[in-house]
């Protein structure tokens, strides 16, 4: 799957546009090529036959020169020369444009540009999708699940290696950071029906909440469920519009504690016995 990038294209966009510049230059050049290939050969031919014939045998023997079918007319000597020298020319003005162009369409700028435009077709039918801003272990895990139970699932992602893994795994990528508006308009921020914002350390809360206020900025009805891994601060995430506030500690102590309640916390219940 493509990853679409917020930032970093824009080179590629000024190479694709010399590209397509290039390509119209090299067309005009054929044409006149052609023109002059299709000219000579009037020109050259035998003045007793009518125009007709001689206008009709230079354009054949011009699209056999630059087809290289190789069905020509009879050439006297004259036009045979003239052919040669043109083929000469076109064979090197040729080489040239093709060196060109395939330099600039493999140029990593072009490549990220045209996979940029591929993915800005996909993500524009996107509607009532999920946001997982994050990739990292517990982002990676609740992309998948909600993935397996039918959600259209996007990814925001700011590192490359974690963007790229996530584009492997099949989700729709947006590379960048989820607190810029670019990222999050890209990621159709405004048409999502819920936002899962991963908070892997501490020092990272302020970056989060920054996310959780242009997200809720951009769409008053998204469903914003923000993962802390400590305690605390939590009043400035629903302040900011986060719609709950979910804390890996109190998560996993809960499933320890669930777990032991079913298992160990009947009654005459022997450690390591299974719950009836």
């Amino acid at each position: 799957m493509p990853v679409y990038r917020v930032f970093g294209p824009q080179g590629g966009k000024d190479r694709y546009h010399q590209l397509i510049r290039t390509v119209r230059s090299v067309a005009t050049l054929l044409f006149f090529a052609a023109a002059f290939a299709a000219t000579g050969l009037y020109l050259l031919d035998d003045p007793a036959l009518s125009v007709g014939t001689r206008l009709t045998d230079a354009l054949w023997n011009t699209v056999n020169t630059l087809t290289t079918m190789g069905d020509y007319t009879d050439l006297d000597l004259r036009q045979k020369f003239f052919l040669m020298v043109f083929m000469s020319v076109l064979l090197a003005v040729g080489t040239y444009s093709v060196s060109s162009l395939a330099g600039i369409l493999s140029s990593p700028e072009v490549v990220a540009f045209r996979e940029n435009r591929r993915m800005e077709r996909k993500l524009d039918k996107l509607s009532q999708h999920v946001i997982v801003a994050g990739y990292g272990e517990v982002g990676a895990r609740v992309a998948d699940q909600l993935r397996q139970r039918g959600e259209a699932v996007l990814v925001i992602e700011d590192s490359e290696a974690l963007a790229e893994s996530a584009a492997t795994a099949g989700f729709l990528v947006v590379k960048g950071m989820a607190e810029h508006e670019e990222s999050l308009e890209a990621a159709r921020v405004a048409v999502a029906k819920a936002m899962l914002i991963e908070i892997t350390t501490p020092s990272e809360s302020g970056r989060k909440l920054s996310m959780t206020l242009m997200a809720r900025a951009i769409s008053p009805t998204l469903y914003i469920s923000v993962l802390a891994t400590v305690p605390g601060g939590g009043k400035w995430f629903k302040r900011a519009g986060a719609s709950e506030v979910l804390y890996v500690d109190s998560l996993i102590a809960n499933a320890v504690v669930e777990s032991y309640a079913k298992t160990c916390a009947r009654p005459g219940a022997a450690p390591g016995s299974p719950a009836s």
